[in-house]
């Protein structure tokens, strides 16, 4: 692909400098022409000879330069245009495969004509195979354009569904590690709440053991008070058991 490519740049400089020579040659036959007929009053007959043959070169190699272009060329893009990125591969693959036969068709014509026309022009005389070798250089041309605008797009749209695909990665990498995270986060919210139920309980045992220590405290007050309640009644029980014991005597 890179050797193509770097064919393709030199042809293509050297058919800027054709059609920079062709253009500038037919402006200046036409102008001299002009100026022949308006101010001399002689027609240089010789110029439509040369401009017709140079228009055709002209406008094959200006078309073949121009294919080359995503758009170069003028085209209808109904279909195209409302169709999905892979329908319009098919679509462009397919118009493609028809303009470079159709290119071929033109070149092996130019051929045909330039080998087997050997009749020459009425003014200059000069062969017409000559003048038909532009239609064969400038089918030429279409075809070699052509396949290039189709390894091109072609490229496009596989660095497109790469950097698609790359973009798909990524977005799932986001989404695997927020998936991830929240998961990350509801452990932790899990952890954190079976935390707080574990305090919640500390902290009613704890309730609980006050409690119980408070109403062991109760009865232990309770206690030491029937205990002195106990020892301030059994005294006074001697005292009326001796007294007994005496005047019994």
């Amino acid at each position: 692909m890179k050797v193509y490519r770097k064919i393709m740049q030199i042809i293509t400089k050297i058919e800027d400098i054709v059609l920079a020579i062709s253009v500038f040659g037919v402006m200046a036959l036409t102008f001299g022409n002009v100026i022949a007929r308006k101010v001399f009053q002689h027609s240089w007959g010789f110029t439509e000879e040369i401009v017709v043959a140079v228009f055709v070169l002209i406008s094959l190699l200006g078309a073949g330069v121009a294919a080359k272009q995503p758009g170069g060329l003028v085209n209808l893009g109904i279909i195209s245009d409302n169709v999905g990125p892979k329908a319009r591969k098919v679509l462009n693959t397919i118009a493609n495969i028809i303009c470079i036969a159709y290119s071929g068709l033109l070149a092996y014509e130019g051929y045909d004509r330039m080998v087997t026309d050997h009749t020459a022009s009425p003014i200059l005389h000069i062969s017409k195979s000559v003048f038909w070798a532009f239609v064969l250089i400038g089918g030429i041309s279409l075809i070699l354009h052509f396949i290039e605008n189709t390894i091109d797009f072609l490229q496009r749209d596989l660095v497109a569904e790469v950097e698609e695909q790359k973009k798909f990665d990524e977005e799932a990498k986001k989404e695997e590690a927020e998936e991830e995270k929240e998961e990350a986060e509801k452990i932790a919210e899990a952890k954190a709440e079976r935390a707080e139920e574990k305090a919640e309980k500390a902290e009613t045992k704890a309730v609980k053991a006050e409690e119980k220590a408070e109403e062991a405290e109760e009865a232990a007050a309770e206690a030491v008070v029937e205990a002195k309640e106990n020892a301030g009644r059994k005294p006074s029980n001697n005292k009326k058991k001796s007294g007994k014991k005496g005047g019994r005597k």
